[in-house]
């Protein structure tokens, strides 16, 4: 399925947080939400659209950074699931650079 933008008013969202605290879950709720994809996958199924590296499927965690964009009313949205886990933290401190603002979901 390719994606093409409606829009040229572009916000990037970071998506940072402690491991299992639910970025990619959150990532995927926004582009169901937006209406990018048809259902949200779920991390513990290996079927979401951000942890596509086998790696990242077989362990249940995000392993690199990834970019995803959706429309939302007249913006374009690119969202950046990053990774929990200190091992992988390059890919953390990177992507900030470009974030107009970032999101931190917290766990119970």
């Amino acid at each position: 399925m390719t994606w093409k933008p409606t829009t040229d008013i572009k916000r990037n969202f970071g998506i940072v947080a402690h491991v299992d605290a639910g970025k990619t879950t959150l990532t995927e709720r926004i582009l169901f939400v937006t209406g990018r994809i048809r259902s949200p996958g779920e991390v513990h199924d290996g079927n979401t659209v951000t942890d596509s590296d086998p790696s990242e499927q077989n362990h249940g965690i995000t392993i690199s950074a990834a970019t995803v964009g959706a429309d939302w009313q007249d913006h374009r949205l690119q969202l950046i699931d990053t990774p929990g886990h200190i091992d992988f933290g390059m890919e953390v401190t990177l992507p900030p650079r470009a974030h107009h603002a970032a999101s931190t979901p917290h766990s119970g």
